[in-house]
């Protein structure tokens, strides 16, 4: 019965990490992707303000949405243990916290208009655990080897996987 039970466990692992790898590529090669990502990129450099007012293009409104409906979607995925949250902190931790703190004032911005305080929350409790070093899933401290260094990139396990 043991045996089973890890058995299950490791497959459920395995299963998660390969979903996580292929939600991964599928932003690095999706062209619609890459074009919310592009829209995004835009318009950050302003502080979204021509999305805000209304002066952008609706089809920038709609990439920009696409773009952070995808972090969206991945946290929840995470916290319904379908994305593996170390593979996503590992790979993409920095351009997610990144991306919140430019487009927070958007998300605010949109929160307030729709008067639903529940836009992008998945998203910003990731952010909030994560800036604190803290999993969300595990409900723990980033061990040493996952946290980032002034030096080098990550520092990952040996064993890991």
């Amino acid at each position: 019965m043991l045996v089973a039970k890890y058995n299950i466990n490791a497959q459920r692992k395995i299963a998660r990490i390969r979903a996580t790898s292929d939600i991964i590529t599928k932003i690095e090669t999706d062209q619609d992707f890459i074009k919310a990502e592009n829209a995004f990129k835009k318009h950050r450099k302003d502080g979204f303000k021509s999305i805000i007012d209304g002066s952008a293009a609706s089809e920038d409104d709609v990439d920009i949405t696409t773009f952070l409906n995808m972090y969206e979607n991945i946290f929840l995925g995470i916290s319904m243990d379908a994305y593996d949250e170390v593979l996503i902190f590992k790979y993409k931790r920095g351009a997610m916290l990144k991306h919140w703190e430019q487009a927070e004032v958007l998300i605010k911005h949109w929160r307030t208009e729709e008067g639903n305080d529940r836009l992008y929350e998945m998203y910003e409790l990731f952010v909030e655990d994560w800036r604190q070093n803290y999993f969300v899933t595990h409900w723990s401290p980033f061990p040493e080897e996952y946290k980032h260094h002034r030096k080098s990139h990550i520092v990952t396990q040996k064993n890991w996987i």
